[in-house]
């Protein structure tokens, strides 16, 4: 099959004139003098001044990718003197303007980036007088030969298309489409008298499966915030806030802004993102930005005994200058020894977490994992970068064959997410193709396999209609 990639915007205005006839689809190169194949002055000039600049125009706003391209021309002879000889004349009159459409588009392809590289290629054909024997029929042989010429001018021509074309083939029509995140990191302060409210926000917020996952450290840490953090804050409120520096705030690197975006590929190598404005992964999201404050958390922890070293050296020489009890003293060293036990299990929760084959990187994924572990470590937003691949690249399925601009795609768009136990998570996702018919339904399709899951649900299915809009 074949198609067309239409020029942008309309093609040259129509003319008529006695030796040319056009419009943005063909143009006739018509009125040949009797028995001549070369082309008038007036074909000459439309070549020049007009078709080959149009051509080269096309080229260069389609981002024409052909090395070559081949002009189509289809000579007539009108219906007077031998058949034999009338074959040459249309024949020959196809090869004269193709050379001259060569000639000129030589000479000024150099005007375009990508006209200067692609070759013109004359497949001219001649049709001899068949045209206008069939219009005649059997008194064609009883007319005299000076009355069919005085009508004959559109016999005697070539005609070829104003457009530039490509013939579709397979891998022409080949999109490809994967799923990305973009997250975007931001450093928020959680004032440390605020954990314990904190530790029950994400509790609420976080997914059973990665509940599960970290229940057993998640547990640890509220006795910790219970039994230690309340108990050395509650000390400081009224006794020794100079000396509590360190529980000043826990900086949380979480995300701000995560958006599913999607990226096609064309069959020339081009890419372009599109984000999807509709709600759907909300419980994956939600799961990496629970493990981004999670593992905060115990980064916070692993920092904690040297501080707490230094309390208890300021708690023995600044107490009697506080007037602090022996009580209140006992209770700081109490709760020192309590935190500094949790503390020194910090690193080990930390590195079972992010260990290889742990639960949670069969939940997110190695890649989310590593890059969150990262910017946790380092304290900084900027190691996370601002994408994640979520799938490899799958074949988009188009309801009709075609080329279609991966530049172009309107923005009504569907996605489906489904998850079953023991099964990888699948994405579909349907948009409109084709621009102004958005309501007529969707008329592409892909099917993404994503690289993590959460992998532990019974069953999930959700649907989630938004739009593709450009990045």
């Amino acid at each position: 099959m074949s198609g067309v990639i239409p020029a942008p915007g309309g093609g040259p205005l129509a003319m008529e004139t006695a030796f040319v006839a056009s419009n943005d689809e063909s143009v006739l190169f018509m009125n040949f003098a009797v028995n001549r194949t070369d082309p008038q002055p007036e074909h000459e000039a439309f070549i020049k001044n007009i078709l080959v600049p149009h051509y080269i125009n096309q080229i260069e706003a389609l981002g024409f990718a052909d090395k070559t391209a081949t002009i189509h021309l289809i000579g007539k002879a009108s219906a007077t003197g031998p058949r034999d000889n009338n074959q040459r004349l249309s024949f020959g009159r196809a090869q004269a303007i193709g050379a001259s459409i060569k000639k000129h588009f030589d000479a000024q392809k150099g005007r375009g980036k990508i006209a200067q590289g692609v070759t013109l290629v004359v497949d001219a054909q001649g049709r001899g007088d068949q045209e206008e024997r069939d219009l005649l029929g059997p008194k064609v042989n009883t007319i005299p030969p000076k009355v069919i010429e005085a009508g004959s001018n559109l016999y005697r021509s070539v005609k070829t298309s104003m457009r530039v074309r490509h013939i579709v083939n397979d891998e022409d029509e080949k999109v490809l489409c994967r799923q990305m995140l973009k997250v975007q990191l931001t450093v928020t302060k959680v004032p440390a008298n605020l954990l314990e409210q904190k530790l029950a926000e994400l509790d609420a917020k976080m997914p059973p499966e990665l509940k599960a996952a970290v229940k057993q450290f998640l547990d640890a840490v509220k006795g910790a915030v219970k039994a230690a953090v309340e108990e050395l804050l509650k000390a400081a409120e009224f006794g020794a806030p100079e000396l509590f520096i360190l529980f000043k705030g826990i900086d949380f690197i979480v995300p701000s802004d995560i958006n599913l975006v999607f990226e096609f590929k064309d069959s020339r190598g081009r890419t372009k993102q599109y984000r999807f404005t509709g709600a759907a992964n909300k419980i994956d999201l939600n799961a990496i930005e629970v493990l981004c404050q999670v593992l905060s958390i115990i980064k916070w922890l692993t920092k904690l005994p040297q501080g707490l070293e230094e309390l208890e050296r300021e708690v023995e020489e600044t107490g009697k200058k506080l007037n602090l009890t022996h009580e209140q003293i006992d209770k700081l060293k109490q709760g020192i020894d309590s935190l500094k036990k949790v503390a020194g299990n910090a690193k080990s929760a930390f590195d079972a977490m992010t260990a290889p084959n742990s639960v949670v990187r069969k939940v997110l994924g190695d890649a989310v994992v590593d890059r969150v572990v990262a910017a946790v470590n380092a304290g900084s937003t900027a190691v996370l970068g601002d994408d994640q691949t979520a799938t490899e690249f799958a074949p988009v399925s188009f309801e009709r064959k075609g080329v279609f601009d991966i530049f172009r795609f309107d923005r009504a768009a569907r996605t489906v997410t489904q998850e079953t136990f023991g099964a990888p998570t699948t994405v579909a996702l349907d948009f409109a193709a084709r621009e102004n018919q958005p309501l007529l339904g969707f008329q592409a399709h892909v099917l993404l396999e994503r690289k993590w899951t959460l992998g532990l649900t019974l069953k999930s299915f959700e649907v989630s209609n938004g739009a593709l809009i450009p990045l």
